[in-house]
């Protein structure tokens, strides 16, 4: 018996959840810069992307984002 396709939502779902955790792995990297101006930068800009994913995400499947 084969398992069904994934839904586009699903596979789209798993992009951004793969997404999700490039950035987390960058957000960690930038983290070890000596320089603070650099470090706060980074950090906002990362935060801004992992809202904004989180948010599509949520409207592709249905559910709220967790934290």
């Amino acid at each position: 018996m084969t398992r069904p396709e994934p839904t586009a939502n699903a596979r789209f779902a798993e992009i951004i959840d793969h997404e999700i955790d490039r950035i987390m792995d960058q957000a960690l990297a930038d983290r070890h810069d000596q320089r603070t101006a650099t470090r706060h930068t980074m950090a906002a800009y990362h935060t801004g992307q992992l809202v904004a994913l989180a948010a599509l995400r949520a409207k592709i499947t249905g559910k709220e984002p967790t934290t």
